[in-house]
């Protein structure tokens, strides 16, 4: 399932111009995200090989600790151990540099210093198996090791400790789990615990959410309105006989709306008039704009006059 805030920037994408001042710090963070997001859907294809009925994964989770928060990328849960992969998806050459704290990446000409993902995974361990003792688990193993995603990455390192049996690349994570597994004789979590564990996760979990709109100052008026080609991009399509049709491409749609619907959720208010329905949507008349509300089956809330239509239930993962 694709992140909110990868959403929500790709809303923000379609609906601000080029030339807007915040334009490439938009584009450069989306970037950031979704290489990230595509290098953990990598993944995706080597856990089909395990058997759901003896392993839990659970992808891309944010749990509470103390005051703070700490995200994790994958779970691998297993009754006898819990493996926590950081997953990264950088090309040119990574240096490892443990001893220093931090990850070089060499590409072309150019130099770029990270924060050392194995330090990273490390803490990520250690806040969980924190969390785990407050909730009265058992002292299962939780092990931590960082994933490279991109297979026309370099992986190197210099100077101690060793990187050997923390970094791997993607192709090795089925040998890595079943290590795992064959290195532990007893199960340490029973499946109540195991079902226990999935619920408490699904609860505590707690997306992050940014308010983009803010971060890169962005005003209302900036924001581009009408309903958003899905082929070409142009903006607005017009509705002729209840359809969308797209005056660059000449492609029809029934339900383009849906997805400027979805923006205007995300980037201005998650409720909606019928008046904002229709200017959003560039719709001729009222009439029009609450046909469509109805046969949205949007939930009412207000008196009449005041009356806003709640966009969540369209949206809802």
């Amino acid at each position: 399932m694709k992140p909110q805030e990868i959403e929500n920037l790709e809303a923000l994408l379609r609906r601000i111009p080029p030339n807007h001042p915040s334009w490439t710090k938009v584009v450069n963070r989306y970037a950031k995200k979704n290489a990230g997001f595509q290098g953990e859907k990598s993944l995706e294809y080597y856990f089909s090989f395990l058997d759901p009925k003896e392993y839990l994964i659970i992808h891309n989770i944010r749990l509470p600790y103390q005051s703070n928060y700490f995200q994790i990328d994958f779970f691998v849960i297993h009754a006898k151990f819990i493996l926590i992969l950081e997953v990264k998806n950088i090309s040119g050459t990574l240096i490892f540099d443990p001893e220093n704290a931090q990850l070089i990446r060499q590409i072309e000409d150019r130099e770029e210093i990270f924060k050392d993902p194995i330090e990273q995974a490390e803490h990520q361990a250690f806040q969980f198996r924190k969390w785990l003792v407050q909730h009265k688990f058992s002292q299962i193993p939780v092990k931590s090791i960082v994933v490279i995603a991109n297979d026309r990455t370099k992986i190197t390192s210099k100077g101690s400790p060793s990187i050997i049996g923390m970094v791997f690349r993607n192709t090795k994570i089925l040998k890595v789990i079943n290590e795992q597994t064959c290195s532990y004789k007893q199960d340490v979590l029973s499946k109540k615990d195991l079902k226990r564990l999935k619920r408490q996760l699904n609860k505590e979990n707690t997306p992050t959410n940014p308010d983009l709109i803010n971060i890169y100052k962005i005003k209302k008026e900036d924001i581009m309105t009408g309903v958003c080609c899905p082929y070409c991009s142009s903006i607005p399509m017009t509705r002729i006989y209840g359809k969308w049709i797209c005056s660059n491409c000449d492609l029809f749609s029934d339900d383009a709306h849906l997805k400027a619907l979805q923006d205007y959720s995300v980037l201005i208010n998650p409720f909606i008039t019928n008046t904002e329905f229709k200017n959003f949507l560039h719709l001729k008349t009222s009439r029009t704009a609450h046909r469509m509300i109805e046969t949205l089956n949007l939930k009412p809330t207000g008196t009449t006059r005041n009356r806003v239509y709640d966009l969540n239930s369209l949206f809802k993962k």
